[in-house]
């Protein structure tokens, strides 16, 4: 969404706001006679701390207009092996999109001593991950610092955020935008109480927004936790430019409404006549209701156009050479399937999505580059599709996308003007009920009770389903087979599969009465022992492996799933003529919390015996994607509760 959207902002907007003095960028400078600092008493056992993580964007009048500088700079003090290990090389990430115009490094030991790292000593490197410059410090030991500053001259920013937070504790931590007074940026921080601050510095004709935080705690990834919307965060935009007027605000969210609302809502008469040729191609004369339309146009379009993050180009975004070559940009797709909708009168409202594992929405503060992922509402029949993701379909969304805010481009008319204006609101996610994971399997003793066959079906619907679906989609046949496989050991500890059958795997096929099944049939002998005359039964391990979770520190991040969904397993155990089962109360367990009268989570496994068939019913739900941390002992407990039933052996005597 970004690249749509900004494209229609040309730089007149900064370019030529300031033309009488060409300055140049402050940066940050390295202390002449640097000493160690001292580290607070609450990080002294830290392997590593920031005493110093500043951070400073600059816009710079220049004779072309404006030039935009980022600098940082960082003090590192190493307290153990590990720091050491963590910081004896630093790596500066630099692309295409900056250019490095400053660096410097050096070391400070316990001693007092300073090692300057020679510009020889910076080396190129890239990854998977980018490109970098990466130095190496020399002679650091234990209470060392580590101090280095850089400054890259990069692409216009008009929206952004500086994460402050950090895997090692920050004593110091600053940001400041800098830019001259006819250009005028917010912004706000998120998960601290602290609010950057704004200066008028009218001799310098600068203004300057500073935040600073002290002793800002580290974190580590957490299970069930969406991390990285929850770190200290500062996020800026570009609000005012003396052009524009300093009281027209800009980048609001009812402008980005408009821009997008045109974008997937206006067509040229020869994109019309695309969309209305390829819907010759569908089944549309059959459609007689909105839910019908939708799902025909949805699939034909996925089914027969490809797309992806890494399509782009002018090529890519024609209806007419998308109609010939079958490659679309995820814009380009998304606008087709809006002018085939308006084609068959089917009212639409188009929502930018955020996508909550990483970032959100906020209603209070306009960062567009939060806006990044397109959705299409139904009002007729309040349900979603997302036009670019090829896995799922309707009514299902990429579940990060939903369960959280969106802004829905709510179209108005005046006269005849159509435009639309924003509505920040949540995206649901679908009920849990809509989304399952269910066991049905039945275990047989052979007559020399030395083999189980295990017959069992996977049974897959909603989110749940798609991403099933999408391993005998997309993998080739060998790795299908691989995990399938996987499917069998975690069903019943064996890959010896007698047998399998896949029922309802396409895409397209997401009705409640028609699940995806996984039927498989397997011959296990490590799913039992024996032990004399008694036979050990490892029903637990039916389920498959289960997540065990230990409180090794302070719970940091509120808990947050995938999606709502349910895990009802049904088992049962034929059992051999003339054992019985001793220990059947094993199975039973009963964890439950609610919220008022709704359940929000819980793990019930019950039994029941009916002649020589044993009989166990498993529930696991979780109807809710988000608990705030103070639950987390109680989500703990049902988490192992499925931990603890997958450790049951059941004792069968004569």
């Amino acid at each position: 969404m970004k690249k749509v959207t900004l494209l229609s902002f040309s730089l007149f907007l900064l370019l030529h706001v300031v033309a009488q003095t060409t300055v140049t960028y402050k940066g940050f400078t390295l202390a002449a006679n640097p000493e160690l600092h001292k580290v607070a008493n609450e990080f002294t056992t830290e392997s590593a701390v920031f005493v110093k993580d500043a951070r400073k964007l600059e816009l710079v009048p220049s004779p072309k207009g404006i030039d935009f500088y980022s600098s940082y700079h960082k003090i590192i003090r190493v307290n153990d092996e590990k720091g050491i290990e963590n910081f004896n090389k630093i790596y500066i990430p630099v692309s295409s999109y900056m250019e490095l115009v400053q660096i410097k490094a050096r070391a400070i030991t316990p001693g007092n001593k300073v090692i300057d790292v020679a510009p020889d000593a910076i080396k190129d490197y890239k990854d998977e991950d980018g490109e970098f410059k990466i130095f190496a410090v020399d002679g650091i030991s234990k209470g060392t610092e580590i101090e280095y500053t850089y400054t890259v001259k990069r692409s216009p920013f008009f929206f952004g955020k500086e994460v402050v937070q950090s895997r090692f504790p920050v004593q110091e931590s600053s940001v400041e935008i800098v830019s001259p007074a006819t250009i005028k940026f917010e912004a706000k921080s998120f998960n601290i109480k602290t609010e950057p601050a704004e200066e008028l510095d009218e001799e310098k004709n600068q203004r300057v927004i500073r935040f600073t935080a002290a002793n800002v705690p580290s974190y580590t990834d957490e299970k069930y936790a969406n991390v990285r919307p929850g770190l200290i965060q500062v996020q800026y935009k570009l609000s005012y430019t003396q052009n524009r007027g300093m009281n027209v605000r800009m980048f609001t969210w009812n402008e980005l409404a408009k821009d997008v609302y045109d974008s997937y809502n206006q067509f040229s008469k020869k994109e019309k006549e695309v969309a209305k040729d390829l819907l010759k191609k569908t089944d549309i004369k059959t459609a007689t209701t909105d839910e019908q339309k939708i799902k025909l146009i949805e699939n034909y379009v996925k089914n027969n156009i490809k797309t992806g993050e890494d399509v782009d180009g002018e090529d890519f975004e024609d209806f007419n050479k998308i109609q010939r070559n079958k490659i679309a940009t995820n814009k380009a797709i998304s606008r087709l399937t809006c002018a085939m909708l308006q084609e068959v009168e089917v009212k639409y409202e188009v929502v930018v999505a955020a996508d909550r594992e990483e970032y959100l929405i906020e209603r209070s503060f306009e960062n567009w580059n939060h806006a990044q992922n397109l959705v299409l509402y139904f009002p007729a029949v309040k349900q979603y599709i997302a036009p670019s993701s090829y896995l799922f379909r309707y009514p299902f969304i990429p579940p990060s996308w939903a369960g959280t805010n969106g802004l829905y481009c709510v179209p108005v008319e005046v006269g005849e003007m159509k435009s639309a204006m924003a509505e920040v609101k949540a995206i649901p996610m679908m009920a849990a009920s809509r989304s399952h994971h269910d066991l049905e399997t039945e275990l047989t003793f052979n007559k020399a009770g030395d083999t189980v066959f295990v017959n069992t079906k996977h049974i897959h619907s909603g989110y749940d389903a798609a991403y099933y679906k999408a391993q005998f989609i997309f993998l080739p046949p060998d790795e299908q087979k691989k995990f399938l496989k996987e499917m069998a050991k975690n069903s019943g500890k064996t890959e010896n599969i007698i047998s399998h059958e896949l029922k309802n795997k396409e895409l397209e096929i997401t009705d409640e009465d028609k699940p995806f099944v996984v039927d498989l049939k397997l011959a296990s002998v490590d799913l039992i022992e024996n032990a004399g005359s008694k036979i050990l039964l490892k029903v637990g391990e039916c389920i498959g492996p289960q997540v065990e979770m230990y409180n090794e520190r302070e719970r940091q991040f509120d808990i947050e799933i995938d999606f709502p969904h349910f895990l009802n397993r049904k088992i049962v155990l034929n059992i051999p003529e003339g054992y019985k089962v001793k220990n059947p109360d094993d199975l039973k367990f009963n964890l439950s919390y609610s919220s008022g009268t709704k359940t929000t989570m819980a793990f019930i496994s019950t039994w029941k015996q009916e002649g020589n068939k044993l009989i166990i019913d498993v529930t696991e739900q979780y109807n809710q994607i988000k608990w705030p941390k103070t639950d987390y002992d109680n989500f703990v407990k049902v988490i192992n509760a499925a931990a603890d039933f997958n450790k049951v052996v059941l004792v069968l005597e004569k």
